[in-house]
């Protein structure tokens, strides 16, 4: 961890990861966060497939606040979690399925029935897990859920090049990933941040907190381990609009987009997810941008309470 973080593990100080380890009864075992405390209401938040489980601190505070027990999972082949041998050999119809296969492992080894879901991106493991087993399936609230670079034509700075590439030719996904991983510093990812966001005042202006930057890190430096497979698959599935088509209406379920959003055009993932979750509740917030979740926890979890309660008709 260490060298992964380039020396950089002390500045977390009492903000420590709370680790903890499931193993997958066909082997391999997947790795988590639970902040706890036991007792209160679950809520998984979901990693984009370019970050790894870290999550926001803020956001991980202030669902705490409102008595959430909160959980963070990586998914197959991303941080920690070994990549799913088993369910490769079997050959799952979907590749975002086995992280919702995960997801069930976690919450029955941990005793959970049923979770709600804070999605940052993923928005594809969430309709995975709410299809597959949707009586495990709570309040979701989608932040900035991005449609599939074939019906997204947004190309937009650092991250549209990036986009355009992979959809052009998927097979530059793993050594371009590659290379990224062994640039991952901090002052890099920084500097990747700052060009990333250029054109998003909401982001322009959220990047000037230091906590935001290390925050982000903390979410991707786990890349410079090498291990890759699981953004190579989910990258590679985006890229090839490559999801399972599961019969989810999106009831109770909550979407909300940043009007700047740098990476993914408002209007078009408005257009796809509301044909995909047409009982949702959508809202696009002309404010914020990409990083809507970092800076606007607090809108994220009154969502996600508003649901609880049935409060959830815009």
């Amino acid at each position: 961890l260490a060298d992964a973080s380039h020396g950089r593990m002390g500045w977390m100080d009492g903000h420590a990861d709370p680790l903890r380890f499931v193993h997958r009864r066909g082997g391999g075992r997947i790795a988590l966060s639970d902040y706890g405390p036991v007792g209160r209401r679950p809520v998984v938040i979901l990693h984009s497939s370019m970050t790894t489980r870290h999550p926001p601190r803020h956001l991980v505070a202030e669902l705490m606040r409102h008595g959430f027990r909160v959980l963070a999972i990586d998914r197959p082949g991303f941080g920690m979690t070994d990549i799913d041998e088993e369910g490769a050999a079997s050959g799952f119809s979907d590749p975002f399925e086995p992280a919702a296969h995960d997801m069930k492992t976690v919450l029955d080894r941990l005793k959970i029935d049923r979770v709600d879901i804070v999605a940052r991106g993923g928005a594809q493991v969430a309709t995975a897990f709410a299809g597959l087993f949707p009586d495990r399936c709570g309040a979701v609230v989608l932040v900035n859920p991005d449609p599939p670079s074939t019906r997204d034509k947004r190309r937009w700075g650092v991250l549209g090049s990036f986009k355009e590439a992979y959809f052009r030719r998927p097979e530059l996904i793993l050594p371009a990933s590659r290379l990224i991983a062994r640039a991952m510093t901090r002052s890099f990812l920084a500097k990747a941040l700052h060009r990333s966001m250029r054109g998003s005042p909401p982001d322009e202006a959220l990047l000037a907190d230091e906590q935001v930057i290390d925050d982000y890190y903390r979410a991707v430096r786990m890349f410079t381990t090498g291990r890759l497979a699981g953004y190579v698959r989910e990258q590679t599935a985006l890229a090839q609009g490559q999801a399972g088509n599961y019969p989810v209406d999106g009831r109770g379920w909550a979407a909300l987009l940043g009007g700047h959003d740098t990476l993914s055009d408002p209007p078009t993932t408005l257009a796809y997810w509301k044909a995909r979750l047409p009982a949702a509740d959508f809202e696009v917030f002309e404010d914020q941008g990409r990083l809507l979740a970092y800076a606007a926890p607090a809108l994220v979890v009154q969502r996600l309470v508003d649901l609880g309660r049935g409060n959830h008709g815009l």
